[in-house]
């Protein structure tokens, strides 16, 4: 497995040239890359133009997220079909290991079982193309429903039984620990799953009590801040089975006397190094004389 820097989900962007140099920096091997603004990019400016950063750093394109919509009516997902070509022909020129598609959990007018049957027919178009370009699909859970139209797929099980259903030798499955908790899946059930259907890996915890149906996806917590996050077994899984993919944190990690890293990125590389040598993500806080100082000041009240 591999340490990839990956910005979804943590509410942060920048250019390509700054996600390099902070990957490379604090030793990430691979990278997220915003394929819908490198399309737009070679549009306007070229495929050289568009994916020079990318080609010229010694840093792999880990992942990125496939700009289409699978719920759409057929003539905007015909329109979406004809970018693809695009999106392809940039994944090979950047040697793309990985995208990602994003299942929405619910649609606006299609039952579950017309919408399942919709997301198979066009999911197997897809993996059939970027295997061509070499470039293997995983499934991205949403385990959060707005409540705005027809329940689709919410939970973990019907995620991999809509992986299972389709059957492509290109397509897997992103788990991502925190719509996987959410999405009630049993650390329990790790040992029947297949590894090699796992495309990546991403870790972070959803808030203690939270509400499936209310929390915030934006609550992306340090894993191990949860009491039954998926953390820890769902890492020695991977390392059990040699999974050879691409890791990611996806949490915030906030600046502590354990871990005073200046930025994110370097509190993200951290906690993940922690983790993949067996400790915990973020170790006991020590206080510092200042903090122990403080404490120990007599609190002062209005009635004084």
């Amino acid at each position: 497995m591999y340490k990839n820097l990956c910005t979804d989900g943590l509410g942060v962007s920048m250019r390509q040239n700054e996600l390099i140099e902070l990957a490379l920096t604090y030793g990430f091997k691979g990278i997220e890359i915003d394929m819908a603004d490198m399309a737009g990019r070679a549009e306007s400016m070229g495929h050289t133009f568009a994916t020079q950063f990318v080609n010229s750093a010694s840093v792999e394109v880990g992942t990125f997220g496939l700009p289409c919509d699978l719920g759409a009516n057929d003539d905007e997902f015909a329109n979406q079909k004809q970018r693809l070509e695009l999106v392809c022909e940039l994944a090979k020129s950047i040697e793309a290991k990985h995208c990602y598609i994003n299942i929405s959990p619910e649609h606006e007018s299609l039952t579950y079982h017309e919408n399942f049957e919709k997301h198979r027919a066009r999911i197997s178009e897809i993996a059939d193309r970027m295997a061509d370009v070499g470039t293997r699909c995983g499934l991205k859970l949403n385990a959060v429903a707005k409540g705005e139209g027809m329940q689709f797929i919410h939970k973990a099980e019907e995620l991999l039984a809509l992986v299972k259903t389709i059957d492509h030798d290109n397509l897997g499955c992103v788990f991502d620990t925190w719509h996987w908790q959410v999405g009630q899946f049993d650390k329990a059930e790790l040992k029947s799953l297949d590894v090699n259907k796992i495309t990546e890996f991403r870790f972070a915890d959803p808030p203690e009590n939270y509400d499936a149906k209310s929390v915030d996806p934006a609550q992306r917590l340090v894993p191990g801040t949860h009491p039954d996050s998926l953390w820890r077994e769902s890492l020695a899984w991977l390392q059990d089975n040699q999974y050879a993919g691409p890791i990611a944190l996806t949490a915030h990690v906030p600046v502590s006397t354990s871990n005073p890293g200046d930025n994110l990125f370097q509190r993200i590389a951290v906690v993940l190094d922690r983790m993949i040598a067996g400790q915990e993500p973020v170790p006991p806080a020590v206080p510092t004389q200042v903090e122990t100082e403080a404490e120990n000041e007599p609190v002062s009240t209005a009635a004084e």
